[in-house]
C-alpha cells in the first residue's frame, strides 16, 4: 500500500481543494517510489 500524507493548519490560506490536490502530489510520489511507502508533503 502506498500512502500520500498532507496537513496544515487550518487558515483562510488554504481551501480544502489546496489540501486534496497537495495530498494527490504526495500519492503519486509515494507511488512513484515503489510497494509499502508513504510521502509526506507539508502544505
Amino acid at each position: 500500500m502506498s500512502l500520500g500524507i498532507t496537513g496544515t493548519i487550518p487558515t483562510d490560506a488554504h481551501s480544502a481543494g489546496d489540501l486534496i490536490e497537495t495530498a494527490e502530489q504526495a500519492l503519486a510520489n509515494a507511488q512513484k517510489r515503489g510497494r509499502n511507502t508513504s510521502c509526506v508533503y507539508p502544505l
